[in-house]
């Protein structure tokens, strides 16, 4: 038997399509190596993690921001309480820092860098900045999340199809 030959016998053993789905969303890409398209994730990941560091240098650090924190990096309490703004209000809290729903959807490389904006900020190391160049980084993070949301979905896909004709051959 050939390389080829034995290459195309090979069954790969699809995953599961949430397994899949949160593998792309702890990093981006991954879904696709859990599914064996190691090529196609490595593409689909490199291009989202570029997009995110592309925001970063161009708007700065601070295109992450965390909802509930000020612009010193200190939590934001509700007036004549001890109780945090995001656990009190967290739907009016989001809606203020609307951009940070897509940005999550990149995974837990937003809370990494939204933590370092937050260190950075408290140091007084990181201003906000303010204009175009601030709305042009947001923008480009909140794109690489919506881009990877449609890498989930699709590698999940992919997983879905792949175990239903594994299901149809037994």
């Amino acid at each position: 038997m050939d390389e080829q030959t034995i290459e195309s016998t090979r069954v790969q053993k699809p995953g599961s399509p949430m397994v899949v789905a949160i593998a792309g969303w702890i990093l981006p890409g991954m879904g696709y190596v859990v599914l064996g398209q190691t090529w196609r994730g490595v593409v689909a990941g490199t291009t989202i993690l570029l997009l995110i560091l592309m925001g970063i240098f161009i708007g700065g650090i601070r295109v992450i921001e965390l909802p509930g924190f000020d612009n010193a990096g200190k939590r934001v309490v509700v007036p004549g309480t001890d109780q945090w703004v995001l656990t009190a209000r967290p739907v009016p809290t989001l809606m203020e820092e609307i951009w940070f729903m897509p940005q999550l959807l990149n995974g837990p490389v937003t809370l990494l860098a939204g933590r370092q904006s937050l260190a950075l900020t408290r140091s007084g190391s990181a201003m906000k900045m303010h204009g175009r160049l601030d709305d042009i980084g947001i923008l480009y993070v909140a794109i690489a999340g919506v881009l990877n949301l449609i890498i989930i979905i699709d590698s999940a896909h992919r997983a879905s199809k792949a175990s239903l004709s594994e299901t149809e051959q037994n």
